[in-house]
């Protein structure tokens, strides 16, 4: 689904135009069997609501959807646990041997406050220490 739109949003750090801004909506919807969502914080709070088993969001880009759909239903958390890609601790990007502001927390910090705050089923954090030394290879991740 789209989510909300962020008015100071800056094409410096939107790395998917070049990939998606031609891409037709309808044309991909019909070839794939999915559909578009025109208000995906909506929709994620509709399945997140409606599931009888606790849901799973991992979170790993900027919180403003998941603090948005917070604010507009706060008992999501409650039925859901959270994994997120947030911060840095003793390491930064590409290994470097030193905390550094990281992306998901530095474009929106007042939004992760939100969303960490939330009384979540369980709340679970990995840090550029961790994942900014994963890479996703094989097959799988290369189809287009």
């Amino acid at each position: 689904g789209l989510g909300v739109h962020r008015a100071e949003a800056t094409t410096k750090f939107m790395f998917q135009e070049q990939w998606v801004k031609d891409m037709d909506l309808e044309n991909w919807s019909q070839r794939s069997g999915g559909c578009v969502v025109e208000d995906g914080v909506g929709r994620m709070i509709g399945l997140i609501m409606s599931s009888d088993q606790p849901m799973t969001i991992i979170a790993i880009g900027p919180m403003d959807n998941i603090a948005t759909a917070l604010k507009r239903e706060p008992k999501i958390a409650e039925k859901a646990r959270f994994v997120s890609m947030l911060g840095s601790i003793n390491k930064g990007y590409f290994g470097l041997p030193k905390a550094m502001p990281e992306f998901n927390v530095a474009m929106n910090p007042s939004a992760v406050r939100e969303v960490l705050s939330a009384p979540w089923k369980e709340n679970l954090i990995a840090p550029l220490d961790a994942c900014a030394t994963l890479a996703f290879v094989g097959e799988v991740w290369n189809q287009a």
